[in-house]
């Protein structure tokens, strides 16, 4: 399964830096100095320090299941919620990429009448946004789906919207941009403004940028209402917007470069930060500085979520004798534990990226895709004991 289109805007995919066979994206990077007052992953979560690496190998931490698809064999896992429904993009038996809703390991299509129709978030009430393409104008088109039925996001005339996330509440993030035609699509010489929506059938406020920038992107809302997500300028700025819409600048590890992706429980962003020659995984706390995650694998990573007291994401290269590729990283009680791609009879997965995280009783449940050596992807589940 490979989509043909990009729900990136393309003021983003400029300034992404694609790693590890399956093309993961890894957001908003450029060189700078080193960081001012870091904290190493170990201060996070309360585990010990040192110069050893804490990256546990162990696969048995974890139990991989495929998620079904709709007869193909290709599929992705986008997002989960908090009471456990999962929504992305799977094929059907005719090898096409359907927009699909999983819940207690069923598979439902959600019929959007949609080009590449692609779910970017769910909430625990079965609300769905994402995005797609319209039949006869082909423009991207933002779409919230309930109960069966879909409908258009409300958005000014000449804009067009790109939902992000929405939370239990039905408030949605993302960004909108000016509907121009442009050779590589619409709103190509377009800045993004990230946009709020209070409930799905809300117009959209738009959040502001950092002083000087020209345009910015949301992500990701947290337990506490804050968004998350980039101010965009000459580089890309990791910021968050309070509920009354202010916006704040978050420090980097190794300078301003950066992007919240999420937050974990405790309402605290996580994201990736620049560094010399790539990208690491970060949290940062209430008072805005960063912990570095991946300081200890001496690897590009990023962070993308957040559940109880783990955060979850993707790590491009691991210690000396382990095949450089992209795997899913689980970060939990002061160590990182690999997440191991899918394998059996019928796949034999060499990549894995998890995207999204949630709980069963005292388990947590990491969601994704695992590739095998050709690209091929396959909705995966990562059930992980603590």
């Amino acid at each position: 399964m490979r989509l043909s289109r990009s729900h990136l805007t393309p003021r983003t995919q400029g300034m992404v830096i694609a790693i590890g066979a399956v093309g993961v994206a890894f957001a908003v990077v450029a060189g700078a100095g080193f960081a001012r007052g870091a904290q190493r992953s170990s201060e996070l979560t309360g585990g010990e320090g040192g110069a050893s690496s804490a990256l546990h190998l162990d696969s048995a931490a974890c139990v991989t299941t495929a998620l079904p698809t709709l007869g193909g064999a290709g599929g992705n896992v986008v997002s989960a919620s908090s009471n456990g429904l999962y929504v992305g993009i799977a094929d059907d038996a005719a090898g096409v990429s359907q927009p699909v809703l999983w819940s207690e390991g069923h598979v439902q299509r959600l019929r959007v009448d949609l080009e590449s129709a692609m779910p970017s978030s769910v909430n625990r009430h079965g609300v769905v946004v994402g995005t797609g393409y319209d039949r006869a104008t082909q423009k991207l088109v933002g779409w919230w789906w309930a109960a069966g039925r879909t409908r258009e996001l409300p958005i000014a005339n000449g804009d067009i919207a790109q939902p992000a996330a929405i939370d239990n509440t039905g408030h949605i993030v993302g960004s909108l941009v000016a509907d121009e035609e442009h050779a590589d699509g619409p709103g190509a010489d377009e800045d993004a403004r990230a946009a709020y929506w209070s409930s799905p059938d809300a117009m959209p406020s738009e959040l502001p940028t950092l002083r000087g920038d020209s345009g910015a992107e949301a992500f990701a809302i947290a337990p506490d209402g804050i968004v998350g997500g980039v101010s965009l300028g000459s580089g890309g700025s990791p910021v968050w917007w309070s509920r009354g819409g202010q916006v704040h600048r978050l420090e980097g590890v190794a300078g301003p470069y950066g992007v919240v992706l999420g937050f974990d429980r405790l309402s605290r962003p996580v994201g990736q930060s620049s560094v010399v020659g790539g990208t690491r995984a970060v949290v940062w706390d209430k008072g805005g500085a960063p912990t570095d995650l991946g300081a200890e694998l001496g690897a590009q990573s990023q962070a993308v979520t957040g559940a109880q007291d783990a955060v979850i994401g993707s790590v491009s290269a691991l210690p000396s004798g382990v095949p450089t590729r992209v795997q899913g990283i689980l970060w939990s009680g002061g160590t990182a534990h690999l997440m191991p791609p899918l394998s059996d009879e019928r796949f034999n997965g060499v990549e894995g990226v998890a995207n999204a995280v949630t709980t069963s009783g005292a388990a947590l449940v990491a969601v994704g895709f695992s590739a095998d050596s050709s690209g091929l992807r396959r909705p995966t589940e990562w059930t992980c004991s603590r």
